[in-house]
């Protein structure tokens, strides 16, 4: 027994150096995980930002192609209007030709009427 008289037998200083190996082992288990996650998350977020950097390149050249673009169609614009313009005068040119043509055939349908019907 004891001296101090109690039941409890001693520890051995074997049994206690083995449950502090086990829990250095434990330990070290533990960071050796913890640090596999941090590597792994690393990586993660290296490829993220890899990733981020391809999209904002490609923005770029989408924001280049529609000012691009943009530029085009103000320059077809323009033309289109020219064009347009062009052909509505080659339209009114037309319209008064045709007319004319009209006018000057009822004038001549007028005339031989009037020749017809009062001789001179």
């Amino acid at each position: 027994m004891d001296p101090v008289g109690s039941a409890e037998p001693k520890k051995s200083k074997k049994s206690k150096k083995k449950k502090k190996s086990k829990k250095v082992k434990d330990n070290k288990g533990n960071v050796d995980n913890l640090q596999k996650d941090v590597d792994q998350i690393a990586e993660i977020m290296v490829t993220n930002i890899d990733k981020m950097l391809e999209r904002a390149e490609n923005l770029e050249d989408l924001m280049e192609n529609a000012e691009d673009l943009e530029a085009q169609a103000k320059g077809f614009q323009v033309v289109t209007m020219k064009v347009k313009e062009k052909e509505k005068w080659k339209y009114q040119k037309s319209k008064m030709c045709l007319t004319l043509i009209i006018v000057f055939i009822m004038i001549a349908i007028i005339a031989i009427i009037l020749l017809i019907v009062q001789p001179w």
